[in-house]
């Protein structure tokens, strides 16, 4: 227990510096296909675990985010390692500085996203302010484009007979001539 915990503080001095050093240096900009920036706060859970999408482990570069009830991006992490992601700072929102930094409030459910397909938590995180690491298994099922071909109509010239009066000869009986 005390090297587990040993482990979790020299793993969070690591992520710190790493981030402090991200900052110093500017913030990084989002590219397509990448998480965007996370302002980071004071405030902070962990979340680890197995990710899948359409019941496949989710592939390497796929984008796990953690958001808000108001939709803003409170943590996120690019898959490295098939089917796996973590250790991702989820952060909380921070009043203290001007503007305010948003992000999870006490006691508000964490919401998962895979690729921005809504994600299954299991189990579900409630946000708190614990520095703690919880492993929460993901899953999601990406909207799929089908191709459903559409019959495209063209002309087609059809030949159609138009009925026309045409006299016809009708016989006439003439009457013989008669002698008296």
């Amino acid at each position: 227990m005390k090297k587990e915990l040993c482990l979790r503080k020299i793993i969070l001095l690591l992520v710190l510096t790493v981030n402090a050093t991200i900052l110093a240096n500017g913030s990084p900009v989002m590219a397509q296909g990448s998480c965007p920036v996370v302002t980071n706060t004071p405030f902070f859970t962990i979340a680890y675990g197995i990710v899948t999408l359409n019941s496949q482990p989710a592939p390497v570069g796929a984008i796990v985010e953690a958001r808000t009830s108001r939709g803003d991006v409170a943590g996120c992490f690019q898959v490295s390692s098939a089917g796996s992601y973590g250790y991702m700072y989820i952060y909380g929102e921070d009043t203290s500085v001007s503007p305010p930094i948003p992000g999870m409030r006490s006691g508000e459910t964490v919401a998962f996203y895979i690729n921005g397909e809504v994600a299954v938590a299991a189990p579900g995180l409630i946000w708190s302010n614990d520095k703690d690491f919880h492993n929460i298994g993901l899953s999601a099922t990406a909207a799929t484009a089908t191709h459903t071909p559409t019959a495209t109509p063209t002309h087609t010239a059809t030949n159609t007979s138009t009925p026309t009066n045409t006299p016809t000869a009708t016989s006439t009986a003439t009457p013989a001539p008669t002698s008296t």
